[in-house]
């Protein structure tokens, strides 16, 4: 059935042009898309438990303070910044990898960007290519709800240079409802479900569309997240210079986050800024 509820929905099986299957996540055997709203794609969360854990660890010990170039809104916290601590994991709102986009101004600046982590990257361009778009992601935002009263309001994506790229969005933790409408705000929004390890992805028509969380859901955490078994692998350290280091940093470091999970929510959605040269990223290529 379709995770989309009653909603008029597409369904597309990935073929050999579009791969349906990473190291970083299991095979996927069906995306969902809305008639309403062409572009926009759905997987319904292809990670395993361990995968799930070890991107939730990722989100809460090394995306705000392993790279010096990071940004959150507590990069003024200087004990954050330089070694992992659980103290101030509610007090976490956001964190900009990659190009750091400017709230006010609403755009990216050369001068503030620092490198973009690997494995995410590899990560979303797999997935995006599922649904048949190329993506090299060079900017990220992270959105940490930890309060079932935080909300998102409604707005379009749309300071990115190269805007035929897709949004890929990723979440973990509790449930929420997600709301995405039209090209203005007079489009009724149609509501869609977004579960632990959910996928969303933005292309299309449905990048330049009005979307929003209005709602986090309350106890709707995995009960497989919270597991006392559950661990962090060592295999999705690939790309670390140091696996066994954070893989260690990490196995210490889950018990916390495992709390901090079990009462929240974790999302984030990666996109390309620049215009790159034609042909240079088709799929398959």
């Amino acid at each position: 059935s379709s995770p989309l509820g009653t909603t008029t929905t597409t369904t597309t099986t990935p073929t050999s042009s579009s791969p349906s299957t990473s190291s970083s996540f299991r095979e996927v055997k069906q995306v969902f898309g809305l008639t309403s709203n062409p572009g926009l794609k759905f997987i319904c969360n292809p990670f395993t438990p361990e995968q799930q854990c070890h991107w939730i660890c990722k989100s809460l010990v090394e995306y705000p303070i392993a790279n010096p170039t990071n940004v959150s809104n507590l990069t003024g916290n200087k004990e954050l910044l330089s070694e992992w601590s659980p103290t101030n994991l509610h007090q976490l709102r956001w964190v900009s990898l990659g190009y750091h986009y400017q709230w006010t101004e609403r755009e990216y600046l050369d001068s503030l960007r620092g490198p973009f982590p690997e494995d995410l990257g590899e990560l979303v361009k797999d997935l995006a290519a599922i649904a048949g778009h190329s993506l090299d992601a060079e900017a990220t935002i992270l959105n940490y709800y930890s309060d079932t009263k935080q909300q998102m309001g409604g707005h379009v994506d749309d300071a990115e240079e190269d805007m035929s790229k897709p949004i890929v969005s990723v979440s973990f933790g509790r449930e929420v409802i997600f709301l995405v409408g039209g090209t203005d705000r007079s489009v009724r929004p149609t509501p869609i479900l977004i579960r632990s390890g959910d996928v969303v992805i933005m292309g299309g028509e449905s990048r330049n569309c009005f979307h929003s969380i209005p709602r986090v859901l309350e106890d709707t955490c995995p009960s497989y997240l919270l597991s006392p078994s559950l661990t962090p692998p060592l295999s999705e350290h690939r790309h670390s210079k140091d696996p066994k280091r954070d893989h260690s940093l990490f196995s210490r470091a889950w018990p916390e986050c495992q709390r901090y999970i079990s009462t929240s929510r974790i999302n984030f959605n990666c996109r390309q800024h620049k215009l790159q040269p034609p042909n240079a990223n088709e799929v398959g290529s």
